[in-house]
């Protein structure tokens, strides 16, 4: 299940493909909120231009607080902070972790 609207997302310049599946995700170590495409195993990290993205398959080290000892892991619900990515949620949906 996408925690990402993906019309907007992708209208915004994400670079996606029919299959893409969006989610927000936090870091690790900086515990940054990030967008990820599942499909694609891209990591979108700037909230403020969907250009900046990375494959996460070549990924050597956070884009954010350059840590090599990094990773991310999907949320099970959306953030109830505010945050940069709050333009492309689904308002008022809890997200559930697929089994």
């Amino acid at each position: 299940m996408s925690t990402i609207d993906k019309n907007i997302f992708e209208k915004s310049g994400a670079r996606g493909c029919s299959n893409s599946d969006y989610n927000i995700v936090k870091t690790t170590c900086c515990n940054t909120y990030f967008v990820e495409d599942a499909e694609l195993n891209d990591i979108y990290f700037n909230p403020a231009t969907l250009k900046k993205v990375i494959d996460i398959t070549y990924a050597n080290s956070c884009p954010v607080c350059g840590s090599h000892v990094w990773d991310y892991s999907q949320l099970v619900e959306l953030p109830k902070e505010r945050t940069d990515w709050q333009w492309v949620y689904y308002l008022d949906q809890e997200i559930v972790e697929s089994s």
